[in-house]
């Protein structure tokens, strides 16, 4: 990179010698003209690198997203679940309780048959 602070230009009698102005100016126009390209393909680079970057971070968020979609689904489907089996095991539950009931009734009404039949009282036994 050429300092551009302090050119010497030499002087004529009347001003600057044109052909170094012209030469300077075309070195300025020359180095101008390779900044600014450099400086085009590094902001495309950066425009990509930044691009890709978003891409990425969308894909990261849609992940994340879709995860927690996936685990309040997995918690309904695990609540459902549960309540089901829940509710089948009261089913069952007051099955076998009315069976249970019914067996003891059962016993009742065997025993009550038998004190008939046997003249001692069975409650001695």
């Amino acid at each position: 990179m050429m300092n551009t602070n302090k050119v010497p230009f030499a002087t004529q009698k009347v001003g600057y010698d044109q052909e170094q102005v012209d030469r300077y100016i075309n070195k300025l126009t020359e180095e101008y003209t390779s900044l600014q390209k450099k400086y085009t393909e590094l902001y495309g680079k950066y425009d990509v690198m930044t691009k890709q970057s978003d891409v990425g971070m969308a894909a990261v968020s849609k992940a994340i997203v879709d995860a927690e979609v996936r685990a309040i689904q997995i918690i309904a489907e695990a609540n459902n679940e549960a309540a089901q089996i829940k509710g089948g095991a009261n089913v069952e539950l007051v099955r076998i309780q009315q069976e249970k009931d019914r067996v003891i009734n059962e016993i009742f009404e065997m025993i009550n048959g038998l004190k008939k039949l046997v003249p001692c009282s069975i409650g001695d036994i």
